[in-house]
């Protein structure tokens, strides 16, 4: 875990030094990925998302040709977005059902 978090910390301190982001990217960055690795909630489908960007940005500004494969179509994009937004479903179900566990146990006796 020690060398995946060096990698994370490296490659959002790399694209943030690459002059290629706005202050709004470098943001987005740091809250949604950096900070959450920093908490141990950095999950592989986000870490792999900041390599792929990391490698898409700096090949993009050493000069280097961008493989088309690694260019994502609006479907892809629509793909994405869907997949997140179940993901996010998901994860609000979980946390209703964690807090009425909670409130249960809160409330039986001791």
């Amino acid at each position: 875990m020690a060398d995946e978090t060096t990698d994370v910390e490296r490659l959002v301190s790399e694209l943030s030094g690459s002059g290629m982001l706005d202050a709004e990217a470098i943001t987005d960055l740091n809250v949604n990925y950096l900070e959450p690795w920093k908490r141990g909630e950095l999950d592989s489908d986000d870490r792999a998302y900041v390599e792929a960007f990391h490698a898409r940005i700096m090949s993009a500004s050493s000069g280097e040709a961008v493989n088309e494969g690694d260019v994502l179509t609006p479907e892809d994009w629509q793909d994405r977005l869907t997949e997140m937004q179940s993901r996010a479903e998901r994860a609000e179900a979980r946390v209703a059902t964690l807090e009425a566990e909670l409130a249960a146990l809160k409330s039986s006796p001791a």
